[in-house]
């Protein structure tokens, strides 16, 4: 099967899961927080990149507002023409209103537009992750054009999801960006990596 057909395959199976599954959205948004917060990336990151959850995502709101009171400048994406993304601060989730596809977004589209790089940790939502950190997104390729493969000094991405959504292996081509981690409620894995509880500054 060509690698596009089990994609779709991937994302019509993992959305039926999603579908029929009675989760907690909000308890395992607070979970995943605080194993983000506990990580040695959050403590060395000044600026921390989220997305406003859809409904079938795994929610942002309690990580907004704990990178917020540990003093993180919080950006968030605003997708453009030509399948762009661009990162604005954001001070308030009051600042947030529904933009292309009724995801929220920086309501003024005149503020600065934040270029990310290390040691800004990027939060990226997705249909679906693996062990390997391989990620697959909703197709239209947004996240894996903002932060290519083959940057050489690329922002720390984590992959947030639900349990449900990490699956044994996830299709992936040359240019599907990989995350350096994948956190759901159950813990935090690094890429290629077993499961664990977060990981505090100074545990190496």
């Amino acid at each position: 099967m060509e690698l596009e057909a089990r994609k779709r395959s991937l994302r019509a199976r993992v959305s039926r899961l999603r579908s029929a599954a009675a989760n907690r959205p909000d308890a395992a948004g607070r979970s995943v927080a605080g194993l983000i917060e506990a990580t040695v990336e959050f403590a060395n990151a000044s600026r921390i990149a989220l997305y406003a959850a859809l409904s079938d995502e795994l929610p942002t709101r309690a990580l907004f507002d704990l990178a917020s009171a540990a003093g993180k400048r919080c950006a968030f994406p605003a997708s453009r023409k030509g399948g762009a993304l661009e990162f604005r601060i954001v001070d308030r989730w009051e600042d947030l209103a529904p933009g292309r596809y009724g995801v929220l977004e920086p309501a003024d589209p005149s503020g600065p537009i934040v270029a990310l790089g290390r040691p800004d940790l990027v939060l990226v939502p997705g249909v679906a992750f693996d062990p390997a950190g391989n990620r697959l997104g909703r197709g239209r390729g947004y996240y894996d054009r903002a932060f290519p493969a083959d940057a050489a000094d690329g922002p720390v991405l984590f992959g947030l999801a639900f349990e449900l959504q990490i699956v044994d292996e996830v299709p992936h081509g040359p240019l599907d960006r990989r995350m350096d981690a994948v956190v759901s409620e159950r813990g935090l894995r690094r890429a290629g990596g077993a499961a664990r509880q977060g990981q505090r500054k100074g545990d190496d």
